[in-house]
């Protein structure tokens, strides 16, 4: 037909692109700074998308370095349990005696469906009800934006309560702006 074709003996290979010595591809010189807007691009995408929440997560404080307010009525027992194993694995509690505990919970915008018998706080959190240590561990670890996690009612076999164990504990998150979703299984 019209045209004649480069051959690689010319210097060009059949696709146009020029070819090394060796008879391979030669990169264009845009290829060394593709790279570098790739790693750029990416560096961008990460602080866009808050560079916290990319990180795999830190070490969760030990429980010695933690203090828990624990607010509870002065009658019940299970409260009293929930301290001493809290203190077993390690968490300094301070315990605080209401005969009010519906205006703590108000106070820390728990809701209603999830109350329990106690109310914590733990630095920014509220903790609701019987929660296990490794919940604990895992929101002072990640440090989530909600205003805190509650396991509802008051589960046999959980920390501090007396029975056997059903299942795995269902520990939910408190959105600050509202509703809950589950937060982990423990």
């Amino acid at each position: 037909m019209g045209g004649r074709q480069l051959g690689a003996a010319e210097g060009k290979s059949t696709t146009g692109r020029q070819l090394t010595a060796a008879g391979r591809h030669r990169r264009g010189p845009w290829a060394p700074r593709g790279l570098w807007l790739l790693a750029v691009s990416v560096g961008l995408v990460a602080a866009a998308a808050g560079w916290r929440g990319l990180q795999p997560g830190r070490p969760a404080p030990g429980p010695e370095q933690v203090q828990v307010t624990l607010y509870q009525s002065p009658s019940c027992g299970c409260c009293g349990r929930y301290v001493d194993y809290l203190r077993a694995v390690g968490y300094s509690v301070r315990v605080v005696a209401t005969q009010d505990l519906e205006a703590v919970k108000r106070r820390f915008r728990v809701p209603r469906a999830l109350w329990s018998c106690h109310t914590a706080q733990v630095g920014r959190y509220f903790v609701e009800g019987h929660v296990p240590a490794g919940a604990l561990e895992h929101l002072l670890r990640r440090e989530p934006d909600v205003l805190g996690i509650a396991l509802p009612g008051m589960p046999p076999g959980s920390p501090g309560m007396d029975g056997p164990r059903a299942g795995p504990l269902v520990v939910l998150a408190v959105r600050a702006a509202g509703g809950w979703q589950e937060f982990g299984t423990f």
